[in-house]
């Protein structure tokens, strides 16, 4: 039982990326606010940061290579990581 001490881990959120596999053109559908969840990052396999938005539900990665990404979400004290493939 935790006493009121900080929470180390978020808890999981429950969402959809949509669709997947993708040309790049993506949304995110889930149990958040209608302007969408805080935070969104996107990265490549190697770590590297793509994309980083605030409140949006709808992202484009069609500039990017064809390959597997991944989506890490952020709303409150909550947090899920998906992964996306983009195809060509």
């Amino acid at each position: 039982c935790d006493n009121g001490s900080s929470v180390d881990k978020l808890e999981k959120l429950n969402i959809t990326v949509f669709p997947n596999p993708s040309t790049g053109l993506f949304s995110l559908i889930g149990e958040f606010g209608p302007a969408g969840p805080e935070w969104i990052v996107v990265t490549d396999m190697m770590g590297n940061e793509i994309l980083s938005e605030q409140y949006v539900l709808n992202l484009d990665l069609s500039d990017q290579a064809a390959g597997l990404y991944t989506i890490t979400v952020i709303d409150g004290a909550y947090k899920n990581t998906k992964l996306l493939s983009v195809i060509r």
